[in-house]
């Protein structure tokens, strides 16, 4: 049925309250509202940032205990369109076009800041998704028969149960009372059809702040014991659990155990999360973490068919890994099979292949092993069809290694011209060498990128292809713990990696830091040594890590946040 108004009668999204970009007066309610009109939704508690270089195995380290807070922020297109496909049955991804996320400063993903952009596009996809929804009511989509029960006793039940699902927790008598108020003045003074007074009702509830922000507190005040530490309820638990380990909101089984308050017992959230990790959106999980760590989360965002191919070969080598191997650094960083279609292959320089279709290549071992020797991450930190040393190394050492650049230095050394004579190698090494940064960032992240020199964007090489001499790929790096990893080349530089404590450490804390979603401080610390000896005693499988993260109290305790109020 068609509106019997030629415009919208309500702007849905001001009716809520949502209301975040420069240009906008109005004020978001309650506690949600105390943080986004007042404070800054990104802080997270008071500041005591932890060490950059922290050895979990010092007996000194803090126990577990919580040393944040829970940053404010939206949902991430992923999750946006996850949640909508659950709500809704709506699976034509609408957020992907979006504004791409911008790196936070725990080194992950984060939506950018709210403007009147991300608005626009917050309300074209609503209206689009509840026009598609309202055409699909029935007894089943509404919950409840309008013959027998009647339109309000209808739209009542449909607005709690929706309301329910699209807020992660129960409405607030408030805001049912407020929509089933926008219902009714639809319906009755504004002339809708049922149908078209229940679309604009979804039409808000997806605008709602509540949908919109990982934020399933509702309209009560946290209370704080008197360190300011607030226990998360059992909405906020099972919803930081399920989008955490799948991108999505939580399914009926851990939704029934929110409503019961079942997840707050350690025993059946440890339950849960070993639950949700069986379940294939788990894969989700893995592919964002390494995706982002190596950073070529862009790829499969790209038009070009061969970027594609690259981002769909690493997705196929990760899955290999973890769901059919141990799920472990050394088949992520040494496993030789790969993954080519026909023009992958060309560029991996291997022949035999043809076709679209990805098919598994057992690769030369010497040249080709795990995720730094995929073409998307080489590309990526690159430079063209050349190394750039310094690139690929500071995305291993502090990605990889949690190592920390030292202050005080210039972060780029001026250029000088190339001379055709030198290697790659030998330019950067002339470049530096009379410079602060020689002995300083240089001295640690040249050496990281020097051991992939034979790669040439992705592809290999022997010989510089300015002077023909032989490329120089050894070295010696000293670690961030300060033990040495001396090599010679790519594959025992690689083995070095993996073997390190350095590296298992680092992938414990970056896992933590994707959970929680904000920087770690001296008081996670502890946390993260449990987590940490829980993931060696599991022989490094990184299944066990995730779901051994949600046993930190920080995954389950917060401190407030800047602007926040407590009880």
């Amino acid at each position: 049925m068609t509106d019997r108004v030629t415009t919208r009668p309500i702007p849905a999204l001001l009716l809520l309250g949502f209301c975040a970009s420069a240009g906008c007066t109005a004020t978001i309610d309650g506690p949600l509202g105390a943080i986004l009109n007042d404070g800054d939704p990104t802080a997270s508690g008071p500041a005591d940032p932890a060490p950059p270089t922290v050895d979990l195995r010092d007996p000194a380290a803090s126990p577990d205990t919580v040393g944040g807070g829970m940053p404010l922020r939206s949902l991430t297109r992923v999750e946006y369109n996850n949640t909508v496909a659950a709500l809704l049955g709506d699976t034509s991804a609408p957020a992907l076009p979006w504004s791409a996320e911008i790196r936070g400063e725990n080194g992950f993903l984060q939506p950018r800041p709210i403007s009147d952009k991300e608005i626009s596009e917050y309300v074209d996809a609503s209206t689009a998704l509840a026009n598609q929804f309202k055409k699909r009511l029935d007894d089943t989509t509404l919950g409840c028969n309008l013959e027998s029960a009647g339109e309000e006793a209808c739209a009542t039940s449909f607005v709690r149960s929706f309301g329910r699902k699209a807020f992660r927790r129960p409405l607030a008598e408030s805001e049912a009372s407020d929509l089933m108020g926008l219902w009714t003045t639809l319906r009755q003074t504004h002339t809708l059809s049922f149908e078209d007074a229940i679309g604009l009702v979804v039409e808000a509830m997806l605008q709602s702040p509540s949908f919109m922000y990982h934020w399933e507190l509702g309209l009560e005040l946290p209370h704080a014991d008197a360190d300011g530490r607030v226990s998360l309820t059992s909405y906020e638990l099972a919803a930081r659990l399920s989008y955490f380990l799948t991108q999505s909101p939580p399914d009926e089984t851990l939704a029934a155990a929110a409503d019961s308050g079942a997840v707050l017992q350690p025993s059946e959230l440890q339950a849960q999360a070993e639950r949700l990790m069986a379940t294939d959106q788990a894969q989700a999980l893995f592919q964002d973490f390494i995706a982002q760590l190596l950073n070529v989360s862009d790829f499969g965002a790209s038009n070009d068919p061969l970027q594609q191919a690259m981002d769909s070969s690493r997705r196929a080598f990760v899955d290999q890994a973890v769901w059919s191997g141990g799920a472990t650094p050394q088949e992520l960083l040494l496993g030789s099979s790969f993954f080519l279609n026909e023009e992958l292959a060309k560029v991996y320089g291997v022949a035999g292949v043809s076709g679209q279709a990805l098919v598994p290549v057992a690769m030369d071992p010497a040249q080709r092993f795990g995720l730094l020797t995929h073409a998307d991450y080489l590309a990526k930190t690159g430079a063209g069809n050349d190394s750039l040393p310094p690139r690929r190394g500071r995305a291993i050492w502090e990605n990889l290694l949690c190592g920390s650049i030292p202050a005080g230095v210039p972060a780029v050394p001026p250029e000088i011209t190339h001379d055709p004579n030198d290697t790659t190698r030998e330019h950067f090494e002339k470049k530096v060498e009379t410079l602060a940064c020689a002995s300083a960032c240089h001295a640690i992240l040249d050496y990281a990128g020097f051991a992939f020199e034979n790669y040439g964007g992705p592809e290999w090489r022997d010989t510089d292809p300015r002077n023909g001499k032989p490329i120089n790929a050894s070295g010696l790096l000293t670690l961030p713990f300060g033990g040495k990893l001396s090599y010679t080349g790519p594959r025992d530089f690689t083995e070095g990696l993996v073997a390190s404590e350095e590296l298992q450490q680092c992938l414990a804390r970056q896992m933590f830091r994707l959970a929680v979603g904000r920087v770690d401080t001296k008081g996670d610390i502890g946390g993260q040594r449990v987590v940490y000896e829980t993931f060696k005693a599991a022989a490094l499988d990184l299944k066990a890590l995730a779901v051994s993260v949600v046993s930190a109290k920080a995954f389950s305790t917060r401190l407030l946040n800047e602007g926040e109020v407590s009880k």
